[in-house]
């Protein structure tokens, strides 16, 4: 017997792979009443409300193998970010190899010459290698490369900071350099969306193709023992 301890994507995923794999041996405990995890959307006088992660996207190899995005009626946001300036302006910074016209048309962005030639360089590194090699790089924290990398004030305040903490949700950047590579080559190469029926559609599409009588819902794993089989 297979026990997968937990029924959000990552349990999903596994459930659906099992069943695909035509074994019948497993159970999803789940200590909720529902599949999903953290993914969830609810609707609320005719809107969607999302709940989780609030986008999906395709520079995630593991994502694109069990949903791709053409299955998911997909809407398309632009590639880039908004930056805020001192003054509390919000300026959009467009990815030039999603959007090259765009983003050629709109100059270049309102910071220091040397902190666009450092990010340059760093997303081209981020580039250089696939993205599981950076993940698995913990040498230095995200925060002391980009110390190292000597990135000013101004750059960290309004776009670097705010943006990886956010992702990471840690304000300080403690989180590993190597996944800090690994997301920026993930925005660079990956397109964002939303799925027409909200984030939770990602918990649907993999829970349909697994039986219903896999799942054990309302169950608390209290201690997980390793068998000798």
């Amino acid at each position: 017997m297979i026990a997968i301890v937990g029924a959000g994507l990552a349990g999903l995923a596994a459930a659906r792979r099992l069943t695909q794999a035509g074994c019948e041996n497993f159970t999803v405990l789940e200590q909720s009443a529902r599949a999903g995890g953290r993914v969830l959307t609810e609707l609320a006088d005719g809107f969607r409300l999302d709940a989780g992660f609030h986008v999906a996207s395709t520079g995630y190899r593991a994502f694109r193998s069990f949903l791709p995005a053409d299955q998911l009626d997909p809407a398309w946001f632009d590639s880039g970010v908004l930056m805020q300036r001192p003054d509390g302006v919000l300026v959009p910074l467009l990815n030039p190899v999603r959007h090259p016209k765009r983003a050629r048309a709109a100059g270049f962005p309102p910071l220091p010459w040397l902190d666009q030639i450092r990010f340059g360089a760093l997303a081209l590194e981020a580039l250089s290698r696939p993205g599981e090699a950076w993940a698995g790089s913990h040498r230095e924290s995200s925060a002391e490369l980009l110390r190292k990398r000597r990135f000013s004030p101004e750059i960290m305040d309004s776009l670097l900071r705010p943006f990886f903490g956010g992702v990471f949700l840690d304000d300080e950047l403690g989180t590993s350099a190597g996944i800090l590579r690994y997301y920026l080559r993930s925005f660079i190469l990956g397109r964002a969306f939303l799925p027409a029926g909200g984030i939770g559609e990602l918990a649907f599409r993999l829970r349909k193709d697994v039986p219903d009588a896999r799942f054990r819902f309302q169950t608390t794993v209290q201690e997980v023992e390793r068998g000798p089989d």
